[in-house]
């Protein structure tokens, strides 16, 4: 399934006081890296405490970003936010990101 991008534009205003100025913001969601990023793969599992209960994670290599800058993701929300992508850990990209980083 492909998602198309349609873009829009977002505002937000904010008051610093209780007088009549109203600074208002535009914000461009293309400019967000957050909303940008999709999963490359996933290099390494791990069971985590998080107050009091395990919890597993899933180190993600971001497409376009470099591995050093993988990050630790909950898998639970990895399912529900890219229900199609294949969370399985590849060998190989766990060498290659165990090269990269130097361990």
């Amino acid at each position: 399934m492909e998602l198309e991008y349609i873009p829009y534009s977002m505002f937000h205003s904010s008051r610093k006081s209780l007088g009549a100025k109203v600074h208002v913001q535009r914000q461009d969601p293309s400019e967000s890296k957050e909303q940008l990023q999709e999963p490359d793969s996933i290099l390494e599992r791990r069971m985590v405490n998080k107050g009091g209960k395990a919890v597993s994670e899933v180190l993600v290599k971001w497409k376009n970003i470099p591995v050093e800058e993988s990050t630790w993701e909950s898998y639970w929300s990895m399912v529900k936010r890219y229900p199609t992508f294949d969370f399985v850990v590849r060998s190989e990209e766990k060498v290659l990101m165990q090269s990269l980083i130097g361990e």
